[in-house]
């Protein structure tokens, strides 16, 4: 290749002549002296920052993940250095002659100083990037990218017509789409419909995603995705079949077991209860799973509640709080959910004891923890009241019995 450059580069190598040594050498420098590295940076930069994050299993996986403004901060030295590499590229190597580029990487360039720019959070230089390809390069399939990628940008700042608007004018030109990209397509727009709280609508462009993805882990992410949306929508029948799913696949050892809790917590009386019953109980078996027995009988409580079976449920979640090694969220969980069963059968002092703990064990960043709180602050009011009645209504009826009839109450009460 060097030698290559070298030959070509003898020749003649200038910006303003459009012929083949020319198009060569600054199509060849452009591609494997900085686009080239500057893209591997990229994608090994966005791939670490998305596989550390902690993932929550309880809420739906995001379909796409972007950094935070403090999270972008980790991205900044190799989006940085993508910036500078392409920048030089195109400075040193764009061949725009007669307003028509004739390197066929610069194009490629810019879309990746856009990404850059994205990564930063730099939206409004990454904006001007994106409008930059699309203007330049508009007879380009690269145009389409672009102009998801400002789809993206709109999301992010939670202007939702104008994606939606991007959205559905890129899908008409569907057929003009560059290798690959529908994936993407769908995956954003199932993300804007995840950020609209159109869950249904999100279901129907995810299920188009799965069907053009060819990465089997990426499939696996998807239809987890799936099955907790349909869960969400109260399709449990469709979720349970798509969590199977996910087993099948046999994704990676975590995914693996949340798609087989979450099969049994979306279980319903018309699913096969033994089926799910067997796998959880094999579970608890084994002795890989042992940190999470109190997750596992949580899963097994919930099928037995589905099927009216509410003492063995209340034993599972017994069995879930007592097996609890490490997990204070789940174990706050189980004692939340026999607080509320209680609740529901108004004995009201037992439910205060269960909120109590919850209180104790659950973080104060779980869903509608001030709302857990006051429940059971007000509750611990009302069992202090109810107390105080019982106790003066039975002072107040021994009061007002005769003292030998008093006396024989009394001796039994002690005895």
């Amino acid at each position: 290749l060097g030698i290559f450059l070298m030959l070509i580069g003898s020749v003649g190598c200038s910006k303003k002549k459009n012929n083949f040594f020319s198009r060569s050498y600054h199509e060849t420098t452009t591609h494997y002296n900085g686009y080239f590295n500057a893209r591997e940076g990229v994608k090994a930069s966005v791939e670490s920052f998305e596989d550390g994050q902690t993932k929550n299993w309880e809420e739906p996986l995001p379909i796409v993940i972007f950094p935070t403004e403090e999270e972008a901060v980790s991205l900044y030295p190799e989006m940085d250095r993508a910036i500078e590499k392409t920048s030089k590229v195109i400075d040193r190597h764009s061949m725009l002659i007669s307003k028509k580029q004739h390197n066929d990487w610069i194009d490629d360039s810019y879309l990746l100083m856009g990404i850059s720019y994205f990564y930063k959070r730099n939206f409004p230089k990454a904006l001007e990037t994106f409008k930059y390809v699309t203007k330049q390069f508009k007879r380009e399939p690269i145009r389409h990218e672009a102009e998801l990628w400002m789809a993206r940008i709109a999301i992010e700042k939670e202007n939702f017509i104008r994606a939606t608007s991007l959205l559905e004018t890129l899908e008409e030109s569907k057929a003009d789409f560059p290798k690959g990209m529908d994936q993407a397509f769908y995956e954003v727009f199932t993300h804007l419909h995840m950020k609209k709280f159109e869950n249904k609508l999100a279901i129907d462009r995810l299920q188009q995603a799965i069907t053009v993805t060819k990465k089997k882990d990426r499939r696996a992410r998807q239809t987890f995705l799936l099955a907790q949306l349909y869960d969400i929508t109260g399709q449990s029948q469709k979720s349970v079949r798509r969590f199977g799913d996910v087993v099948r696949m046999n994704p990676d050892y975590e995914m693996k077991f949340y798609a087989q809790i979450n099969q049994a917590l979306a279980f319903d009386s018309r699913s096969d209860s033994e089926e799910i019953r067997s796998k959880l109980n094999k579970m608890l078996r084994d002795e890989k799973y042992i940190e999470f027995r109190d997750q596992i009988y949580y899963a097994l409580a919930e099928v037995e509640f589905a099927e009216r079976k509410t003492q063995d449920g209340i034993q599972m979640l017994i069995n879930s709080t007592e097996s609890s090694i490490n997990n204070d969220r789940q174990k706050g969980k189980s004692f939340l959910r026999l607080a509320e069963i209680y609740f529901d059968e108004r004995n009201y002092p037992v439910a205060s004891e269960f909120y109590d703990s919850t209180i104790t064990f659950l973080p104060t960043n779980y869903p509608d923890y001030e709302i857990i709180k006051a429940t059971k602050e007000s509750l611990g009011e009302l069992v202090y009241y109810l107390e105080m009645a019982n106790r003066e209504d039975s002072l107040q009826t021994l009061a007002k019995m005769d003292e030998a009839e008093r006396n024989r109450v009394l001796k039994a009460i002690i005895k």
